[in-house]
């Protein structure tokens, strides 16, 4: 064991801390070296204030030496019952006294600099000195006035403070001078460090949450513990936050036990209670709380969110500006236009939308989390993701990117997570996520932005849809299931994409033929049976108890691999398509669908080409502008090759679509405009979707195309009809058949018109 000195100081001064009640002698030692008070310096002055003052440690002295005020903070925050000093200046508590007042009394680093007041030589107050000067000392104030501190920022060109500079000498400012990013040690986040903690830097957010020191105290209103909110002062108590909001008091209004302002009065008000002074909005004319005075007149808060966060374009300026005045013919113009001083533009890029945070606009916070959201661990953005970034900063509702940023089940979340595991961004990583929407939206982002090449997502998503179909199926038939999904529905899936559409009905008619595979062999389980003993009365007897008949490609494919005798399924004779729609009944619809105004204006479009054309709802749900072209002053419809007039007022509804039609999808759908564009990056609407916001407004999908069909099948000859129509010449014949037209004439004359060999 050392001897000497400090050894015999660090023993008295131990020996004084285990009085404490809850603290033995190695507690104190350990203690005492947490705040590295157990030698030299600090030790030396604990020991010598604690031989004159043995009951510092319960009477909170002033004038105690540093070391002893981190003691007294660390044992409080021990639960040890000790009293720390407080500011002898403001009788606040505070985290650190670091200075001594004339008297020799410990106060804060806010009184030591009101205490160091002067007059200032140039506005002549009595203030807090920043600099001096050759005329003198120079207050807080006019120091941050002073226009030769400013230069022209080299981001946003405008005359600021400079808070950064470039390695070439140019000036930033503070608004557009980023910080250096960290990856924050808790979350994981890049984005500035608030602190440096053991475990590295954190974001704002941890600290907050997670480091942020607090005081933990009973409260000296209501007695509990938690944190406190308000430090007492003099003989005030310590306040939680609750009891810090004011006192409790019985409302002369409403007569609860609330918490009051005018309690020493006779009529204590509650918040809701209190008397709020109105006045006519010069926006909406409502009388209502006035919340600023614009130089269009009182504003209430409602119009003032709406104004800030709905900029427009200045009569006078033709600047995107908050429109908050009037000019003489009473139109709208912005703040320096009408004479006021609030232009309220952003400090990072000076444009005009909406502030959103510390002076700068949605726009450009927007930009900012991005990058940090979409960093990789050097902190900087993949290049394959910049397009990414660009298009989602450029996003018609900024705010709605940010909302994408926080959701944590959104697809930002998900590609953040690749992004710092470091997986390659493509098709095979995205396969391997759960099937969710999230990651289906976000490949069709990706796709829709180059970032990923383009497929059939219809046909791609049939093997992740079959694994797991196959992990619900007894091990006994996995392989027989497997076997026949992959080499018989799938090989014909790919083979019909490669020549024809493949669309979603027609993935979901793949998915249940490999369906009712699974539902014929659990029920040869159910019946005792295998495929090697089924014969054709089992087959019959499962289609009657509700079997479906597309078991039949299953029941050729295993007769060719002799898993069967020669069994057959009889495929159900097709009826004829019901005619249930009158042709009154689907002009009328028409007419609505052209000029009822009430409809949504994508519903009367879509109608109108269902009743009109009697395309089906796949193929009006894709459409795209290109199909749509103008020659000679008439409107066309292209459809697989084949074009179709458009009438005017049909014309005239489809111009109207794209700029009245909304949508949720985050970035824009590029160079490529579907007609119904959705609510998915680079798609257009489902067709269930549609379908059933027809059949909202009356209009049934497949009564009206019928009716549609026959219509034109009785107007015009097979031939014409389909190329009218892109249809095959023997569904043509089919529905001429039906609507019992005589086109004989019509081929006499057609061949009396053709030249002569």
């Amino acid at each position: 064991m050392s001897t000497g000195p400090a050894a015999a100081a660090r023993g008295r001064v131990v020996a004084v801390l285990s009085t404490l009640p809850g603290l033995d002698e190695t507690q104190a030692l350990q203690v005492l070296t947490d705040v590295n008070a157990h030698r030299h310096v600090a030790l030396r002055q604990v020991d010598a204030y604690l031989s004159r003052h043995p009951d510092a440690l319960t009477t909170a002295p002033s004038d105690a030496p540093v070391g002893l005020f981190r003691l007294l903070r660390r044992l409080e925050a021990a639960g040890i019952p000790v009293q720390v000093p407080v500011c002898a200046s403001c009788r606040q508590r505070r985290s650190n006294l670091p200075e001594r007042d004339a008297a020799g009394q410990r106060i804060c680093l806010g009184c030591a600099t009101d205490a160091r007041r002067k007059v200032c030589s140039r506005c002549g107050e009595l203030n807090r000195i920043a600099m001096i000067d050759e005329a003198g000392a120079v207050c807080d104030r006019c120091y941050a006035r002073d226009s030769a501190r400013y230069e022209p920022c080299a981001l946003c060109g405008r005359d600021r403070r400079v808070s950064h500079r470039r390695p070439d000498g140019s000036a930033v400012c503070n608004a557009c001078h980023r910080k250096p990013l960290h990856r924050c040690a808790d979350c994981g986040t890049s984005a500035p460090a608030s602190a440096r903690t053991p475990d590295g830097p954190v974001c704002s957010r941890c600290y907050e949450r997670n480091h942020r020191p607090r005081r933990h105290g009973r409260c000296g209103r209501c007695g509990e513990l938690g944190v406190i909110q308000v430090h007492g002062r003099d003989d005030t108590p310590d306040l939680c936050q609750r009891c810090s909001r004011g006192e409790q008091a019985r409302c002369a209004g409403c007569g609860e036990l609330r918490f009051c302002t005018g309690v020493r009065t006779e009529r204590p008000l509650c918040y809701q209670c209190r008397p709020v002074t109105t006045a006519p909005c010069a926006r909406c004319g409502h009388d209502r709380r006035i919340v600023i005075r614009w130089p269009i007149g009182p504003v209430c808060r409602p119009c003032y969110r709406r104004a800030r966060s709905h900029p427009a374009e200045c009569a006078r300026c033709k600047q995107t500006r908050v429109l908050i005045g009037l000019d003489a013919q009473q139109r709208a113009v912005c703040g320096p236009c009408a004479g006021a001083e609030r232009d309220y533009l952003c400090r990072q890029c000076g444009g005009g939308e909406e502030r959103f945070r510390d002076g700068r606009c949605v726009r450009c916070v927007t930009r900012q989390r991005l990058e940090e959201h979409f960093s990789d661990n050097d902190g900087d953005v993949p290049a394959a993701l910049i397009p990414v970034v660009e298009a989602l900063a450029a996003a018609r509702r900024p705010r709605s990117v940010l909302q994408w940023l926080r959701n944590p089940t959104s697809g930002a979340r998900l590609l953040q997570m690749l992004i710092r595991d470091g997986r390659p961004i493509e098709h095979a990583t995205l396969d391997a996520l759960p099937d969710r929407p999230s990651v289906i939206a976000l490949r069709h982002m990706l796709v829709h932005l180059g970032v990923l090449p383009t497929r059939n997502e219809h046909l791609e998503r049939l093997p992740g849809w079959l694994s797991r179909l196959l992990a619900t199926v007894p091990t006994g038939h996995r392989g027989l299931v497997r076997q026949y999904a992959v080499w018989s529905e799938l090989r014909r899936a790919r083979r019909r994409a490669a020549r024809h559409r493949f669309t979603e009905l027609s993935a979901r008619h793949t998915r249940i033929k490999i369906t009712v595979v699974v539902g014929l062999l659990t029920w040869l389980d159910h019946h005792n049976l295998t495929l090697d003993t089924l014969t054709q009365p089992d087959i019959d007897r499962w289609l009657d108890n509700g079997g479906s008949y597309q078991i039949a490609g299953f029941v050729r494919w295993a007769r060719r691999q002799g898993l069967i005798g020669d069994l057959q399924v009889p495929y159900p004779q097709r009826g004829e398509p019901q005619i249930t729609m009158s042709d009154d009944r689907r002009w009328s619809l028409l007419t609505r669908c052209l000029q009822d105004l009430t409809m949504p204006v994508d519903v009367r479009a879509a109608g109108a080409l269902l009743l009109l054309y009697g395309l089906p709802l796949t193929r009006i749900i894709e459409l795209s502008t290109d199909q749509l072209t103008e020659e000679s002053g008439c409107r066309y419809l292209t459809v697989q090759a084949h074009r179709a007039i458009i009438p005017p007022a049909l014309s005239q509804l489809l111009d109207a679509l794209p700029a009245r039609l909304p949508t949720d999808a985050l970035v824009s759908t590029g160079t490529r405009g579907w007609v119904f564009p959705g609510r998915q990056a680079g798609r257009p609407v489902s067709a269930g979707g549609m379908r059933t916001r027809l059949r909202r407004h009356g209009i049934e999908v497949r009564p009206a195309r019928n009716a549609a069909l026959i219509w034109m099948a009785a107007e015009l000859p097979p031939a014409v009809l389909a190329d009218v129509l892109g249809i095959s010449i023997s569904s043509a014949v089919g529905w001429a058949r039906r609507a019992a037209r005589d086109w004989t004439p019509y081929l006499q004359a057609r061949l009396q018109q053709l030249p002569e060999p």
